[in-house]
């Protein structure tokens, strides 16, 4: 019952069994389980960012810093 490490680390993994060709229906326990993580605050908070940074490549506008921490060398960088 409690959230854990576990399912943080395989929630994006599992949240688009179509890409990964699975009928999700089939498997009624893990599509429960998917549903419960996406309705955690911290998941919907975490998914607007992201679709944030999905927006900017798709047409908006993404500063070279941005681009740079996001895909360039930045990213590997301590900070």
């Amino acid at each position: 019952d409690a959230y854990t490490i576990a399912d943080m680390a395989n929630w994006p993994w599992v949240r688009i069994p179509k890409g990964a060709g699975v009928k999700i229906d089939d498997y009624p326990r893990v599509k429960r389980w998917l549903a419960e993580i996406d309705a955690r605050p911290a998941v919907k908070r975490g998914m607007l960012v992201l679709d944030r940074y999905r927006k900017l490549e798709e047409g908006g506008e993404m500063s070279k810093e941005t681009r740079e921490i996001l895909y360039g060398k930045a990213q590997f960088k301590k900070r």
